[in-house]
């Protein structure tokens, strides 16, 4: 703030202490002064704006205690490349790995269990056992027969699971 003021008296020459400042002196000063706090109302408000802005963190934890660096490094080495090369059981591998590291509890929900797998198993035998039902009879005893073991083959899995 000195500096402006320095700045100002440079272009603004005020007579020795003791003597009268002119009007247009003293508009003058005035005017120069309105201007800076113009400015540094201007120049709060883009602090304030930045501030709200922020780049992400990089390094360290997020607000939720995520380890951003860990991530953002792992994700970089294993996904910034080509994924022409990755076999399906690979990609899947590096993806749990990230996934477990974050939260191993989520492995454990209904949507990435052998329960579900199974269930969805069911779901797409039971589709495909649908989709004969315009045979005639006489085909029909071997899809029954089809169904029939389907059906038995999933209430075992299902009620293996359930044991475990």
């Amino acid at each position: 703030m000195s500096e402006l003021v320095d700045s100002f008296m440079e272009h603004h020459p005020i007579s020795p202490v003791g003597t009268t400042i002119k009007p247009d002196q003293l508009k003058a000063v005035q005017k120069e002064v309105r201007s800076l706090r113009t400015q540094l109302a201007k120049a709060n408000e883009r602090v304030k704006e930045l501030e709200q802005n922020k780049l992400p963190i990089e390094n360290g934890e997020n607000r939720y205690g995520l380890d951003v660096s860990y991530f953002r490094n792992v994700i970089n080495r294993e996904l910034n490349r080509s994924l022409d090369n990755y076999k399906p059981d690979e990609l899947a591998r590096v993806l749990a790995r990230i996934s477990r590291t974050a939260d191993k509890s989520v492995m454990f929900e209904p949507e990435f269990s052998n329960k579900f797998a199974i269930e969805k198993k069911a779901e797409g035998v039971k589709g495909f056992v649908e989709s004969f039902k315009f045979l005639d009879d006489a085909h029909c005893v071997n899809i029954i027969e089809v169904r029939d073991a389907a059906s038995h083959y999933i209430e075992e899995q299902l009620r293996k699971e359930q044991e475990k």
